[in-house]
């Protein structure tokens, strides 16, 4: 009688079904937050809508009516727009704002480079400094208005025609001249947004190796550029020197020419 061995049978596993998708289980946790966020967002999506988008709906649909108040407004078409773009009144005044935003802007970021410059650093009483050139930023418009309103006071007796006074200028009036108001608001503009660039140019030079400003000094780079490089010149008249001399002592005037070690020899310039 023989007996067969049979091996064991493998278990074969059966394909599961694809679990779903993690999204299809989150789906409705997902709709819940965007209908609480939605909720929350609503009454000022209500306040926008019937305070700003609704008039600019309509202030865009006017714009190509004449507006006759009791009497009904009355189609021109591209008219409006045609009489506004030949006004000199309104060129001038896009003439002045392109002007004031450029001055503004580049102002500012010179005024608060140069900022930047002189309190950058590790000082311990720096941030004191810091702090009371970013006050300007900080303050609220009202207060900065209210601050220059004194300031550029038209009369005689004001905080700016003063000083202008201690030096021979007549009063200006400042905001009040066309020759001036421009200016005087530019500045003002300056005067407020300098801190702000300010501080982001400190955070920049604050990323700087200090390493480098010591190898900028060492090479001649640094403030004191000029010493350097009369140091340096004067270590290349130095070595010309040292090199004439032991020549007229007769060292390296022929490859025969003997002479003792010492012979010519002068100290070494060291130059730092």
């Amino acid at each position: 009688m023989t007996t067969t061995l049979r091996e064991p049978a493998v278990r074969r596993h059966e394909p599961r079904p694809p679990a779903p998708a993690a999204w299809r289980r989150r789906l409705p946790a997902r709709l819940q937050g965007y209908a609480i966020a939605w909720l929350f967002l609503l009454p000022a999506l209500l306040l926008f809508t019937v305070f700003k988008f609704v008039p600019m709906v309509r202030a865009v649909e006017m714009s190509f009516h004449e507006v006759r108040p009791y009497l009904g407004d009355r189609w021109v078409g591209m008219d409006n727009y045609r009489e506004v773009v030949t006004d000199e009144a309104f060129l001038s005044a896009i003439w002045h704002t392109i002007v004031l935003a450029v001055g503004q802007t580049g102002g500012s970021i010179v005024l608060g480079l140069a900022l930047a410059l002189l309190v950058e650093g590790t000082a311990r009483h720096l941030w004191f400094v810091r702090t009371a050139m970013f006050l300007p930023t900080v303050a609220a418009m009202a207060v900065v208005a209210e601050l220059w309103r004194i300031l550029y006071y038209p009369g005689s007796d004001g905080a700016l025609n003063s000083i202008l006074g201690w030096v021979g200028l007549g009063p200006s009036q400042f905001l009040n001249s066309e020759d001036t108001s421009l200016w005087s608001v530019m500045a003002v503009g300056i005067w407020r947004g300098a801190p702000y660039d300010m501080m982001i140019f400190i955070a920049g030079l604050a990323g700087v190796d200090r390493t480098l400003y010591e190898a900028a000094a060492a090479d001649g780079a640094a403030p004191g550029g000029a010493s350097g490089t009369s140091r340096s010149r004067r270590c290349v008249r130095s070595s010309r020197s040292s090199s004439r001399s032991r020549r007229s002592a007769g060292c390296g005037s022929s490859p025969r020419s003997s002479c003792s070690p010492t012979a010519g020899r002068t100290a070494r310039p060291r130059c730092s």
